[in-house]
């Protein structure tokens, strides 16, 4: 009688290894997932970041604009393309009424608005603007 593997032996090899296999190829599947995302949402930040420039006197409650409209009185565009492009960008902007803040401990008067831009990633970002007259605690 010669010794050597059964079937069942090598059979149960190939699940054990079947099996290790599958396991390697989810975490591979969910990496890329997460790098696709990653990489979708900077892009998407990226493009959001566009819309920071939004200046006080624009009267935006839930108004869809695009970048190009933000961006025109800062920078001159000669390019078509990137003009176009800028204004294919839109995104649903909220400017807030001025945020309660407890102005005891700041030495100026501030104005604090949120800015909401809303799109497929969302974000929110604040406006600190100084008034024109100073406050300062004198103690």
């Amino acid at each position: 009688m010669r010794r050597a593997f059964t079937i069942i032996e090598i059979f149960v090899s190939v699940m054990i290894i079947s099996v290790v296999i599958l396991g390697i190829t989810k975490l591979a599947q969910q990496n890329i997932s997460m790098a696709h995302y990653i990489g979708v949402r900077a892009n998407s930040e990226l493009q959001n970041s566009l819309f920071v420039g939004i200046t006080a006197d624009m009267d935006l409650k839930n108004k869809q604009i695009d970048a190009y409209t933000i961006l025109r009185n800062r920078i001159k565009l000669k390019d078509g393309k990137a003009r176009d492009i800028l204004k294919h960008i839109e995104r649903n902007i909220t400017v807030s009424e001025p945020l309660d803040i407890d102005e005891a401990e700041l030495p100026v008067d501030v104005n604090i608005r949120a800015v909401m831009v809303k799109g497929d990633y969302s974000a929110r970002y604040y406006r600190v603007s100084l008034e024109g007259k100073s406050r300062i605690n004198k103690r």
